[in-house]
């Protein structure tokens, strides 16, 4: 397969911020989409598109975190205020 200079640039990058395991995953599906697209080679578009299909660990664990009180198993109720309130009485009166 062949990379143009953005795409070496940018999957160097990617490789560097995230893992190499990632940056490796990345070209093998930037390659798909190239072919798809009938390229010789695969181009800064292609990686940019590849790397929003599919995330990485570390956007994955923020985007957890973000949206936990959205899912539909989540044990974690939100907090408001009055029941930090009543929380802090509780705490208080032990």
């Amino acid at each position: 397969m062949e990379l143009t200079d953005g795409a070496q640039k940018t999957l160097t990058k990617i490789g560097q911020e995230c893992s190499l395991r990632y940056a490796i995953h990345l070209i093998t599906t930037a390659n798909l989409v190239a072919i798809k697209r009938r390229a010789a080679e695969v181009d800064k578009e292609d990686i940019r598109k590849v790397y929003n299909l599919f995330v990485d660990v570390k956007r994955s664990t923020t985007f957890l975190r973000d949206y936990e009180q959205e899912f539909m198993f989540s044990d974690i109720a939100p907090k408001t205020d009055a029941a930090a309130a009543d929380g802090d009485a509780a705490m208080e009166s032990q």
